[in-house]
């Protein structure tokens, strides 16, 4: 083969992956819905996620935006209820409450909605356009607003249930919405796993057309990103010397064996995609396929919050170990909202994370001449999840540590002064050490898929 056929057979054969990736059965060119039915098909998600989600796709931003804006603003009446409620009992349960004021709404609904965002990335992200990608999920988020009435009905519906059985009940210490807080944390942290579980199904539709696929481009080197349309299949990069077969070959970057098969009920395969992980992080994602294998990242990713959903929870069972009255209450409702709560803050604080350095690596690769989209951005992230785990366990290990230290009299011995310094300096080393170790691994395969060819 001479220097003029290689690029043409190399062509071809990046045609030949694209086209084989599949596209939306529901172009986005079709007719746009009827506004009500618009509203409708914002709540239905939560019957039917994946129909809900192909619906979606003929919703125009501007009216996904003005369902927004209706949800958010009705949500807005509630919340200053409660705050005019909190400022005017002043303590809640007998503990006191610091309101906070009517301005502070619109940031934290704001806060929100992002928060959203990079939390449904890496749910949605598919090789081709970003802006597509970043679109879809917009719509998403604004249309995902409807969960303040799913979660107007659930507190209703809880509301009622507890008021009857304080009536009923010889449990007199039980309080009801909205004095029971630890019920109401429960209840809150329960509601953010459903409408994420919910939402990054109705997300992972397919929502690409042909003119979204990724585009046919020039091979480049693997290593270096040099030019290799003139180069010999049996030759070396001009560049850095690498053999073309390794960076251009049909046996470069083949799927896993966690891709082919991705089952967390084989634990050799899984066991063997942890090994890889950890100990070889860059060989790892230097033969990890781009344009393909995206389903089984996401399964990745979603086993691996649940595995930091699980321990954090278990994060309270070392805490009452070493300090039996500080969660357990009459009715044990304390150990399970500080557990929920504390397993949903780290399970949101993970998915935030993955989302955020998806972005970030499609972003730094751009800057630095590569070729990466979301797609093969939210693969690297979504496999380098698997580091999560350990980032939960610095944490649970600081903090037990701290309430240590309290129980023995550490604090008091140190003086309030040194206090503050030890937690705050402790809490920082265990989540920055925790989660630096992903940071690492993330910018190892943005170096490993920046030159990628599929």
């Amino acid at each position: 083969m001479d220097n003029q056929e290689v690029p043409e057979a190399i062509m071809a054969e990046m045609l030949q992956q694209v086209s084989a990736v599949p596209v939306a059965d529901l172009a986005r060119t079709g007719p746009a819905r009827f506004f009500p039915l618009c509203y409708l098909d914002s709540l239905l998600v939560y019957v039917a996620p994946r129909a809900a989600g192909r619906v979606w796709l003929r919703i125009p931003l501007w009216q996904a935006g003005v369902v927004a804006l209706i949800n958010c603003g009705l949500a807005c009446f509630p919340l200053s209820r409660l705050a005019a409620f909190l400022r005017d009992q002043g303590t809640v349960g007998g503990r006191e409450v610091v309101p906070f004021p009517r301005a502070v709404i619109g940031a934290v609904i704001m806060g929100v909605l992002i928060a959203e965002f990079f939390s449904l990335l890496p749910f949605a992200a598919r090789p081709g356009s970003n802006r597509t990608c970043a679109r879809h999920v917009l719509r998403a988020v604004l249309l995902s607003t409807s969960a303040i009435w799913l979660g107007a009905a659930a507190y209703k519906v809880l509301n009622l249930l507890m008021t009857w059985y304080v009536q009923h009940s010889h449990n007199r210490d039980f309080l009801a919405f909205p004095d029971n807080i630890v019920a109401l944390v429960m209840f809150v942290s329960v509601l953010l796993f459903v409408v994420l579980f919910v939402h990054a199904r109705a997300v992972g539709v397919e929502y690409r057309v042909a003119g979204d696929l990724p585009k046919p481009r020039d091979p480049l080197c693997d290593v270096c990103g040099y030019d290799l349309c003139a180069a010999a299949a049996d030759g070396r990069c001009p560049e850095c010397g690498r053999p073309v077969v390794e960076s251009l070959g049909p046996d470069v970057r083949p799927p896993s064996g966690w891709e082919m098969h991705p089952s967390f009920l084989r634990l050799t395969t899984v066991g063997g995609q942890f090994a890889r992980l950890y100990t070889s992080p860059m060989r790892m994602f230097s033969g990890l396929p781009l344009l393909s294998g995206h389903h089984a990242a996401r399964c990745w990713l979603a086993g691996m919050l649940t595995l930091v959903g699980v321990l954090a929870f278990w994060i309270v069972e070392g805490l009452h170990a070493v300090s039996p009255d500080l969660l357990r209450g009459p009715t044990d409702w304390q150990f399970y909202a500080a557990g929920v709560s504390i397993a949903a803050t780290f399970v949101l604080l993970g998915l935030m994370m993955v989302g955020i350095e998806t972005a970030g690596v499609t972003l730094v690769g751009r800057f630095r001449g590569g070729n990466i989209d979301l797609g093969g951005a939210a693969k690297v992230t979504c496999y380098a999840s698997g580091l999560l785990p350990f980032w939960v366990l610095l944490a649970g290990v600081q903090i037990v540590a701290m309430v240590i230290c309290s129980e023995h009299g550490v604090f008091k011995r140190v003086g309030p002064r040194y206090d503050e310094a030890i937690t705050l300096g402790s809490l920082a080393l265990a989540h920055i050490g925790g989660l630096l170790w992903f940071e690492l691994t993330v910018y190892r395969g943005l170096r490993a898929i920046q030159f990628a060819n599929k």
